[in-house]
């Protein structure tokens, strides 16, 4: 009851905050429909409180834009918007703040938000379908614009180079931006082999098999809106060891793996490009994309020092293998992120393989593919590339489903 208490309380002042007026004049002549719309919370964030909560109906074939406001929580996990405006199709968005306690009882604050687009509002009144809503990092506009993890062919018929890895990051706002300490990371837990896992964290952290971080001091990396950071896996220009394939050695910034030095794969240093700074890897060789896709990557806003990270985000998990009548208890070792550092996260999987997301759906509530299944050899030279939205900026719903376009051309082979 206590939860329940509160946030009602921070909904009704909210409401209060939000009038429900438009950002022009009404189109005369048009009906006016009431509209709601009920968004189900984060269950992470169900003991929670909400603030700062913006609601705009923004009319597509006029743009003019109608501010909503929150009329109601039906449960501590629930809430609902409305507005008046004219009969239309319409863009519907809602932005708020969430704190709320994580399982380890700290207190997290988070931005969420919901979108839904092409919405036919007519009658009097008008319901939207009930939708979930998505954390995200108001602050942030860093997005992951495209991943090339595949390799591309050779000129050898059946055979195919595989060091030419890169993933592109962009600036989607509309002021500068600072990459310094933004981290990227790759799932511990596979897509395409789902076990139960114990203890289950996934609601509030992210497993990773390997993290990399952009060194700075704070200003250090400054990212232009619009633009984007290259980053390759080994930058180098390929086109020395395969003809077909493209120059990264003016990538901003390359994966390199001194650990990896003395093994039987080491790690290769481009000269010109700088180096990411390792936090954590549990392969023993190079890290590496998986290049069937077998994978979710993301990028966070790391907190404190690589030491806290080490010392305070391991985790070690229990499941059950299991391979026909054969079956033994396993134990996994890795570390963990924190859901609400993650700034953006793109799941993949090879199309007939996929079983299960393994982030949070909060953060990712799709996936995306190159590969029709794990034989599948169309997938050399194909990348998941981030489509565009009518705003001209980049798709950004928390789905990669609907957020990537599969199997498509590489930016670097075109």
């Amino acid at each position: 009851m206590k939860k329940m208490t509160r946030i009602f309380g921070a909904l009704l002042l909210v409401s209060a905050a939000l009038i429900l007026t438009s950002c022009k004049d009404d189109e005369p002549g048009i009906p006016e429909s009431v509209v709601s719309w009920t968004l189900t919370l984060p269950e992470t964030a169900s003991d929670g409180t909400v603030s700062d909560v913006t609601a705009l109906f923004t009319n597509i074939n006029t743009s003019t834009t109608y501010k909503g406001a929150v009329t109601s929580a039906t449960k501590a996990t629930v809430l609902t918007v409305s507005a008046t405006v004219p009969e239309g199709l319409y863009k519907i968005s809602v932005e708020g703040t969430l704190t709320y306690t994580a399982d380890d009882g700290s207190k997290v604050t988070s931005g969420f938000r919901a979108l839904r687009e092409s919405v036919a509002i007519a009658g009097e009144s008008a319901t939207v379908p009930e939708s979930q809503t998505n954390f995200y990092t108001p602050s942030e506009g860093f997005v992951i614009s495209e991943i090339f993890f595949t390799g591309t062919l050779t000129d050898v018929e059946g055979d195919w180079y595989n060091d030419d890895h890169y993933i592109k990051i962009r600036n989607n706002s509309d002021q500068i931006l600072y990459a310094d300490s933004l981290a990227i990371m790759e799932s511990e837990f596979s897509p395409v082999l789902k076990y139960d896992y114990t203890p289950d964290i996934m609601k509030d952290f992210f497993s990773v098999s390997w993290v990399f971080m952009i060194p700075g001091t704070g200003k250090d990396v400054p990212v232009q809106p619009g633009e984007e950071l290259v980053i390759a896996m080994m930058g180098i220009d390929h086109r020395e060891y395969n003809s077909r394939s493209f120059d990264l050695s003016k990538a901003d910034f390359e994966f390199f793996d001194d650990d990896a030095a003395g093994t039987i794969y080491p790690d290769t240093d481009g000269p010109t490009v700088p180096n990411l700074d390792k936090w954590y890897s549990q392969s023993l060789t190079v890290s590496d994309f998986h290049n069937r896709g077998s994978m979710t990557v993301a990028i966070a806003r790391m907190q404190g020092t690589k030491e806290d990270f080490l010392l305070n985000n391991k985790y070690t998990a229990t499941y059950t293998f299991t391979f026909g009548d054969f079956s033994r208890e396993m134990t996994t070792e890795t570390y963990k992120v924190p859901n609400a550092w993650i700034v953006d996260a793109v799941g993949c999987a090879p199309r007939d393989e996929f079983q299960w997301l393994v982030i949070d759906p909060s953060l990712d509530a799709g996936w995306t593919w190159c590969a029709e299944n794990n034989s599948d050899k169309n997938r050399y030279n194909t990348a998941v590339v981030r489509k565009t939205g009518s705003n001209g900026k980049l798709q950004d719903t928390n789905n990669s489903t609907q957020d990537f376009t599969p199997h498509t051309t590489p930016s670097m082979l075109q």
